[in-house]
């Protein structure tokens, strides 16, 4: 695990009908496009629910709780500009929890 990673947000998209998919779309191309250019932020996960395809979560890992904060502020309008663009797909806005990292190991 890289010894900088110590925070993860928590969004968890809840969905219209049908619009699983393209949200993912839609989510993948944001994250491809902003990759390297966003501090503090180490690399994200989009994960489809297998069972309710109408909920996705997206999780983003962070080095410090203060760029993840920022970044999720209201006045990130990159942010706030993919929010509007998939939120006519959204059932509910997301729900954001922020967690702080106690263990995390992948081999």
């Amino acid at each position: 695990m890289d010894s900088s990673l110590e925070y993860i947000q928590h969004n968890r998209v809840r969905l219209k009908e049908g619009s699983q998919k393209k949200v993912t779309e839609i989510f993948k191309e944001f994250f491809e496009d902003i990759k390297g250019t966003v501090k503090g932020l180490k690399g994200y996960a989009i994960l489809e629910n297998i069972e309710n395809d109408r909920e996705t979560i997206v999780l983003t890992f962070w080095d410090n709780r203060e760029d993840m904060e920022k970044y999720y502020s209201k006045d990130n309008k990159i942010l706030s500009d993919l929010v509007e663009k998939v939120k006519p797909m959204f059932e509910q806005m997301p729900e954001r929890s922020d967690y702080q990292i106690a263990l995390f190991e992948v081999e």
